[in-house]
């Protein structure tokens, strides 16, 4: 990957930590982990996943690693978060205002892809 691209990229996750709710994201990983623990019930509620994604088999393609989750958590808890009229607003899911969803699984694979 080029060092442009890495920086874009880095820009991006950072940009979507900003305006995450740090409770929510902590939940979202939290029910990760469980999800993908093999004893996913406890995380059912509270994270909407693919059937795929409920395993704790170390070559699934869905797999999340827990040191992802960790330096995900670490990146979370030291970026400056953006003032929060910047994205409380109705039209959050649009644009460069995307607020991340903390109960979908597919946001926790549209941050540990950076």
């Amino acid at each position: 990957m080029s060092s442009l691209k890495a920086k874009m990229l880095r820009h991006k996750l950072e940009g979507k930590l900003a305006r995450a709710d740090d409770a929510g994201f902590l939940q979202l990983m939290w029910a990760t982990v469980i999800m993908q623990s093999g004893n996913p019930g406890p995380a059912m509620a509270y994270i909407k996943a693919p059937e795929d994604a409920i395993t704790d088999d170390p070559r699934s393609k869905q797999i999340i690693r827990k040191w992802e989750i960790e330096t995900l958590i670490n990146l979370l808890l030291t970026s400056p978060k953006a003032p929060a009229h910047r994205y409380a607003h109705h039209e959050l899911k649009k644009g460069i205002h995307q607020v991340l969803t903390i109960d979908n699984f597919d946001s926790v694979g549209s941050v540990s892809t950076f």
